[in-house]
């Protein structure tokens, strides 16, 4: 799969919506037609990270979800709803993460979104990126 494939699946799987109208940050009367919609977890998340995310969106600086792919801190955010939406795929998840090494910590954002893809069922192509 390629990295915007990849980013795609993780963005449809933790519920960012494409093509949604929803009301203007700071402007409660005003809607626009958003290109995305961010996921109540990430609305809500305490996260410095999602909260400089989103006032980034939605200054239109950013035209959707994060690069999972290519941001340790994006990652980290979709490793977090993993773990309270599914526990099962989770734990799945970090075996593969830990893949026999205990450095785990050392794997890339692209390596980890690679495999949440895997993990999610969601990965098309060949086993092996």
């Amino acid at each position: 799969m390629k990295e915007d494939d990849i980013n795609l699946a993780i963005s449809l799987y933790l519920g960012w919506k494409k093509g949604t109208v929803q009301r203007v940050y700071g402007q409660p009367d005003k809607f626009q037609d958003w290109g995305w919609t961010a996921p109540q977890d990430f609305l809500n998340s305490k996260s410095e990270f999602a909260k400089r995310y989103l006032e980034d969106l939605w200054s239109m600086d950013i035209p959707g979800p994060p690069d999972f792919y290519g941001d340790l801190n994006a990652m980290n955010l979709a490793e977090l709803w993993l773990k309270k939406d599914d526990p099962h795929s989770y734990g799945c998840y970090v075996t593969d993460l830990m893949d026999g090494e205990a450095d785990s910590i050392s794997k890339s954002a692209a390596e980890r979104a690679e495999m949440f893809v895997k993990i999610i069922g969601k990965w098309k192509g060949n086993k092996s990126p």
